[in-house]
């Protein structure tokens, strides 16, 4: 495209306002399929803990339809939302998510909520590595992992990570409209 200078990120979501919220023992759990062994240990996690989980259709097209089975089964709710907005006040309340969608975690992010990411896709594990340089430049915890890290030693050291989001957003806001003004230079 003839950029001479860019800022290569994860997505452009990160620019999205951030909506930061009091936490309440809830969890998301945002798939994009059925996975008995994931459902199993979120079930178990949220009994031993007094955490309630909430099954989200990220894609009510591609979702709707596993995410209600998935809900049924589990006998949880199922939380469908209308727009933005809506997701990030339900998503800022939980303490943590689960999905294997890239947007899942970028939106829980986004929320100040820490995430358990699938490793089964290539965007997933690059959002991880992304997350993972971006902490590491900056001195601070990453807020994902990976979903196989998924335990109640993890889900109780999450409080730690609190203060931290804003620091990191901000990093990934600043170097994101960067990467997009690079791109309009050149789309110019």
């Amino acid at each position: 495209l003839g950029a001479r200078e860019y800022t290569v990120m994860p997505d452009v979501c990160f620019t999205l306002p951030e909506c930061k919220m009091k936490k309440k023992p809830q969890l998301a759990y945002i798939p994009t399929r059925e996975n008995t062994a994931t459902e199993g240990r979120i079930l178990s996690l949220a009994r031993e803990l007094s955490i309630s989980p909430t099954v989200i259709p990220l894609n009510y097209e591609k979702d709707f339809s596993v995410c209600k089975k998935i809900a049924a089964r589990m006998k949880i709710p199922l939380f469908v939302f209308n727009g933005y907005e809506a997701l990030s006040e339900v998503l800022s309340e939980c303490m943590f998510s689960v999905t294997d969608r890239l947007h899942g975690a970028i939106f829980s992010m986004l929320s100040h909520t820490a995430s358990f990411i699938s490793s089964g896709s290539e965007k997933c594990l690059s959002l991880i590595d992304e997350i993972e340089r971006a902490s590491i430049i900056l001195g601070i915890k990453s807020p994902l992992f990976s979903i196989s890290e998924l335990c109640t030693d993890k889900i109780k050291e999450l409080g730690a990570f609190r203060s931290e989001f804003g620091k990191l957003l901000s990093y990934l806001n600043e170097s994101s409209s960067d990467g997009l003004a690079a791109l309009c230079r050149a789309l110019s």
